[in-house]
């Protein structure tokens, strides 16, 4: 009895978080789960080449499987096997095949077009037998924009976080700093299970775990940014943005689904107009930015031509 309560507690647990991240994928588009990983709870697995993998993320032939998760469900682990390989999971979906190390592909990645301050999650790591060598995992970052001007691809930010061992789920942020103001247009990530360590006389060792990642955005917005400190009109073909406070150097910013920006106008006190006459009918993306490059949340728009 007491075996099956605890059981039907954690498949409970295990269940209403899937519930919770299935919601919030579903509107992936609005709000702040607009602007967070694909999958990044690792609940939703598929059956890759050899086992199963988390779906939305390349992962390494070998060393990548799921565990019990932080706070109920699942996350990932990757490990390293021999004295070859690491195990790793990436956004990066261009790269097939055996992949001994992850590819940091220029253009890879997912389509990404925010300025998030960290990232948050949890994790654990397992040294092993890996021959009592120090050694860490490392989570990786880049933000990249493409420069209409040069044709090239500009790096807004590049991170490399270590990970040091602990026996239990531990929470960590990751401090971002985007250069610039502009929005990064893609997003690669690889979770990898180590420095540089390898395993001694048994082929697996060096287990990373992580879980439940989320970014976090600027809270210091002040009252005017605030989500329900702002409006927006559009039963006319001009849309009018209305705050509670004038807005000193803000801007309000247009952009589709993919993050392209369409319209951008100085935000004027109290009421802005938007002229949409320009766009097709379809589904948009509002925000509001400082010059300092804090944002507000997102609000989506369907958009039929009055």
């Amino acid at each position: 009895m007491v075996f099956e309560g605890a059981f039907t507690l954690c498949y409970s647990i295990f269940k209403m978080k899937r519930f919770l991240l299935l919601s919030l994928a579903a509107f992936a588009t609005s709000g702040l789960w607009a602007q967070q990983l694909n999958n990044a709870g690792f609940e939703d697995w598929q059956l890759g080449p050899l086992d199963t993998v988390p779906a939305q993320w390349k992962s390494s032939d070998f060393g990548v499987a799921r565990t019990a998760g932080a706070q109920g469900g699942w996350a990932v682990e990757v490990w390293n096997w021999y004295h070859y390989g690491k195990g790793f999971v990436m956004n990066d979906l261009s790269s097939i095949g055996f992949v001994p190390q992850p590819t940091f592909n220029a253009h890879g990645g997912q389509a990404f077009a925010f300025r998030p301050v960290a990232l948050t999650g949890f994790y654990r790591y397992l040294l092993g037998d890996n021959q009592g060598l120090p050694d860490s995992a490392y989570i990786t970052l880049s933000f990249k924009r493409r420069n209409s001007t040069t044709q090239q691809t500009d790096s807004l930010s590049f991170v490399l976080f270590k990970l040091p061992p602990t026996p239990t789920f531990t929470p960590f942020s990751i401090p971002i700093s985007l250069a610039g103001s502009v929005a990064p247009d893609s997003l690669f990530i690889a979770l990898v299970s180590s420095v540089n360590g390898f395993c001694g006389q048994s082929p697996n060792c060096l287990y990373l775990a992580v879980d439940n990642l989320q970014f976090q955005y600027p809270t210091g917005l002040g009252n005017a940014l605030a989500e329900d400190a702002w409006s927006l009109n559009t039963s006319s073909n001009h849309w009018k943005v209305e705050t509670a406070e004038a807005c000193a150097q803000t801007w309000v910013e247009v952009s589709s689904l993919e993050g392209k920006t369409l319209l951008r106008n100085s935000l004027m006190p109290y009421s802005t107009t938007l002229d949409a006459s320009a766009l097709p009918n379809g589904i948009y993306l509002i925000r509001l930015i400082k010059s300092n490059g804090e944002t507000s949340l997102i609000k989506k728009v369907a958009w039929v031509q009055h």
